[in-house]
């Protein structure tokens, strides 16, 4: 009834989506999810910057969220900011129409802060937890403190997490989050559980060992996953990519990838990538989890989910792909002439300068990426004895003649053996080709 609204919505929503957000952001939500499996993992990143056009993009939305929908939400105390929070993801909205969410409405006070477990979405091996913050003050920022989930016992059920921050909390007014929990050994978690997390701001502990207890109908989660076998090569300007199997789950939808070992380029990721129903209904790739490595030549592609909706066919579509040949993708820099020994062949990376705590870089993107700070290099690098650092900080910013300058920080320079050898984690060179392979 909304199809022509709708794609104009999404026209506007693309739009949006082109808002600069912190450069780093990508790394630190992936982070969380591709620790090893027996490790737990935390990552939190900032809205910062993000906050503003995300609350436009749940606005630009709200035209998918159906009555019914509003008012199954607005009845159960607490959980009306769900709306806002699952709004633009239409397989979310579908799980909860669907009844694919338990209520939990549990809450625990200590020094002026309120928690409250609002409600559980569960998958085979991620989890989606809502809860709700409520402080006795204002605060510049509050945001979860090693969240951990264990069993009845006090068994720590080593899960990953991932999370985000709260800026500008008012007093007595709730803000709502999600935590995404990864469950790496599927379908672990046990029913009965306890949630245990520390408050932070900014500065230090606002409150600590929060915990509340709860159980969830694990009988109620137990969709069974629906696998579709795919199995077909793409080829894009000569580099082929396998797509294996397609996962449709309840709140999310899996296309397995895996690139071709012969590639003679580094593949980076997707522009434009979604999944289209015979109809031309679009379902995007989900907030945050974008794509999860599995190993070096295979990822996890991730959509929103049609689980409910069931179209008859479905497509993977895409325009282009990031990527650079492989014998580019190591960049050497001397420290001590300040200059760049090794790099990518276009010309379009410079090194800036290097400082005690930091080295600066400047790289020429065109229209397509000016809004887009992805992470330029991944955060570990080796000196010229082949010692490991790991930079902890980066950050981003824009010129007006289309550079982006990237800086990364947090390792002492001056302890580091020059030259230095750092490896490009995304880079603004692409192969081109409008793609749509039939998944179903």
């Amino acid at each position: 009834m909304f199809e022509k609204e709708e794609g104009k919505l999404e026209g506007l929503r693309k739009k949006y989506n082109d808002i600069p957000i912190p450069p780093n952001v990508d790394e630190y939500i992936l982070s969380g999810i591709r620790k090893e499996k027996r490790r737990r993992a935390t990552t939190r990143w900032k809205w910062g910057a993000i906050a503003a056009s995300i609350f436009f993009i749940v606005m630009l939305t709200s035209i998918r969220v159906s009555p019914t929908f509003a008012d199954y939400v607005s009845s159960i105390p607490g959980l009306q900011k769900i709306v806002d929070i699952v709004r633009n993801d239409k397989g979310l909205v579908a799980a909860i129409e669907n009844d694919y969410m338990q209520e939990i409405n549990k809450s625990v006070e200590k020094n002026g802060i309120t928690l409250t477990v609002d409600a559980i979405i569960m998958d085979e091996d991620v989890s989606l937890l809502f809860y709700t913050i409520v402080a006795d003050q204002d605060y510049p920022s509050l945001f979860l403190n090693d969240p951990t989930l264990i069993s009845e016992s006090g068994e720590d059920l080593q899960l990953g997490y991932s999370y985000s921050s709260h800026s500008e909390i008012k007093k007595n007014e709730p803000v709502t989050g999600i935590l995404t929990i990864a469950d790496y050994k599927q379908g672990s978690i046990p029913e009965s559980l306890q949630f245990r997390t520390n408050i932070k701001n900014d500065v230090g502990d606002v409150v600590e060992d929060l915990h509340v207890s709860f159980s969830f109908d694990k009988e109620k989660f137990a969709k069974i996953k629906k696998v579709y076998e795919v199995n077909q090569t793409i080829t894009v300007e000569g580099q082929k990519i396998n797509v294996d199997r397609m996962e449709i789950r309840p709140t999310r939808i899996v296309v397995y990838v895996e690139y071709s070992k012969e590639n003679k380029q580094e593949i980076f990721g997707f522009d434009d990538i979604q999944l289209v129903d015979g109809n031309g209904e679009v379902w995007t790739p989900t907030d945050g989890l974008v794509y999860d490595k599995l190993d070096e030549n295979k990822i996890a592609l991730n959509f929103q989910s049609n689980y409910f909706a069931e179209p008859n066919e479905l497509f993977l579509t895409f325009t282009s792909l990031r990527a650079l040949p492989k014998e580019e993708i190591e960049v050497t820099i001397d420290l001590e002439k300040n200059k760049i020994v090794n790099a990518p062949k276009d010309g379009k990376l410079a090194f800036v300068d290097s400082s005690f705590w930091d080295v600066t870089f400047e790289i020429m993107v065109d229209e397509q990426d000016y809004y887009h700070h992805r992470p330029l290099f991944h955060s570990t690098f080796t000196d010229a004895n082949g010692k490991e650092y790991s930079f902890n900080s980066s950050s981003g910013s824009s010129t007006e003649e289309g550079i982006h300058v990237k800086t990364m920080g947090g390792v002492n320079m001056n302890e580091v053996a020059s030259p230095i050898t750092l490896t490009i984690s995304d880079y603004p060179n692409r192969l081109r080709k409008d793609v749509r392979l039939q998944l179903k």
